[in-house]
């Protein structure tokens, strides 16, 4: 939140891993309450560096912990974080949505409303609950609702 203290309480010559830094969020009072919900489920992002490229350990050599929760759901990497989270309705079509945007390369706020719905619909009534499955339906109504290019 505004005006709050983000710094972390540092020891020089401490190297520490994203797990410790973020324990220690998680330890200041005006930090705790955010920390608690944000970090088991940013954990399962640490393979991750800040542009998304993949990464198995950190400056020093060590490997990341990407064990994490979600909804009070373990997970024990990013394919099952994903999965958990592709099984709640609400993200569904969340994802959908964004997903459905990237596809057709228009803003979300002209996306196909009823393509996305279609696509969240789908989903929910077919039993199907993970990212593979939200994805193959996106691309399902994108590849069928292109058009093609005017040429010169």
């Amino acid at each position: 939140p505004v005006g709050v203290d983000n710094a972390i309480p540092e020891n020089p010559g401490e190297q520490l891993t994203s797990r410790e830094i973020m324990a220690r969020h998680a330890s200041v009072g005006s930090c705790a309450s955010c920390h608690r919900i944000m970090d088991p489920i940013g954990f399962g992002l640490d393979n991750f560096d800040a542009v998304g490229r993949f990464r198995s350990e950190d400056s020093l050599r060590r490997k990341f912990d990407v064990e994490g929760s979600i909804y009070e759901k373990m997970f024990r990497s990013p394919i099952e974080m994903g999965e958990l989270i592709g099984t709640r309705p609400e993200l569904n079509s969340c994802v959908a949505k964004m997903l459905y945007a990237y596809g057709v390369n228009a803003p979300e706020k002209t996306a196909d409303l009823c393509a996305v719905r279609s696509v969240s619909r789908s989903i929910s009534s077919s039993g199907k609950d993970g990212m593979t499955d939200i994805i193959s339906e996106v691309f399902l109504q994108t590849m069928t609702k292109r058009t093609a290019e005017a040429r010169d």
